[in-house]
């Protein structure tokens, strides 16, 4: 109860070491931090889903006939790095919609596994179809916005971006600087 109190202020200070252990030189060799990090977000997710179904179990005893199961775009935000360990089954039961509006959020994190950020960029490519959009209306902006979940793409599906989005040297930069691509891709 008092880790889901406190569950923004812990994501606030997660963050802080990651950007903290980014600049540190001294190699993670055995894996140690990495996974002692991924543990702490792990029980930082718990803590904010914990959270979440307090507040839900309140709000149905007030309003029976609401029925609101999805994670809204302000929880994610609120995770913060932690999003990262999101599991398989907690991400589909996101509204393609909420996903859709807050892809910043997934995009701006790092150390996603590949079958997550895979899932993460067939449901972004889901709820944009659900909008009557297809992947070549996706703009450069969007394409920002996706930022690491792009790497979850694949080759065919980045193929299918208009050509002229990769004429520009800043975002061929801004996309060759990412982490986790594919040989194929």
């Amino acid at each position: 109860r008092v880790l889901s109190q406190r569950t923004n202020y812990l994501s606030k200070s997660l963050d802080k070491i990651q950007n903290r252990d980014e600049k540190c030189k001294v190699p993670d060799q055995d894996g140690f931090l990495s996974k002692a990090k991924q543990g702490i977000k792990r029980t930082l997710v718990n803590a904010f889903l914990d959270q979440r179904s307090s507040f839900l179990n309140l709000r149905e005893r007030r309003d029976a006939n609401e029925k609101d199961n999805n994670i809204t775009c302000q929880q994610l935000r609120r995770m913060g790095s932690s999003i990262s360990a999101l599991a398989a089954d907690e991400i589909s039961s996101i509204a393609n919609d909420v996903l859709f509006e807050c892809i910043d959020a997934f995009g701006s994190v790092t150390g996603y596994n590949s079958d997550r950020i895979q899932q993460i960029a067939q449901k972004y490519l889901q709820a944009l179809k659900s909008q009557g959009r297809h992947i070549q209306s996706i703009g450069q902006s969007e394409l920002y916005k996706l930022n690491s979940v792009l790497t979850g793409f694949t080759s065919s599906e980045l193929l299918q971006l208009r050509s002229e989005l990769f004429r520009n040297g800043n975002f061929l930069s801004f996309i060759g600087n990412l982490d986790g691509w594919t040989g194929d891709q």
